[in-house]
């Protein structure tokens, strides 16, 4: 199975990290999230751990497809996917993420290339 690896720091109002992936650990790009509140849904970052990511559609955007964290604790719908927000030096706000990973540039596409809609590990931790 493919592996990635995402390296967290937390702040009061967001938690960064960096996201690499493959035998070189490339850099797919930072990620934001929300503050770390103990896993709590639609208010927290995910909790650390391993976890699959797995390809999948996102139900309130039919036609969307992402990578889904699978089996987190007391969570569903959390997905990755980027966003623009960062990437053109716009402010984030909270409600950008609402439990998801968002992902911004460097390398997005390049990441979900390499995954080539298979299943990754995520190691997550801070």
């Amino acid at each position: 199975m493919k592996k990635a690896d995402l390296l967290r720091i937390d702040f009061p109002d967001k938690t960064m990290g960096k996201l690499t992936y493959g035998d070189k650990m490339e850099l797919a790009g930072v990620t934001i999230e929300l503050p770390n509140l103990n896993n709590h849904p639609m208010t927290s970052c995910i909790c650390d751990g391993d976890f699959i990511l797995k390809w999948a559609e996102m139900q309130d955007h039919p036609g969307h497809w992402h990578y889904l964290l699978q089996n987190v604790p007391n969570r569903s719908g959390c997905f990755f996917h980027r966003t623009a927000m960062l990437d053109q030096n716009k402010h984030w706000t909270p409600n950008e993420s609402l439990g998801c990973v968002m992902l911004t540039e460097p390398d997005c596409d390049a990441f979900e290339a390499w995954g080539n809609k298979e299943d990754i590990l995520l190691h997550i931790h801070h």
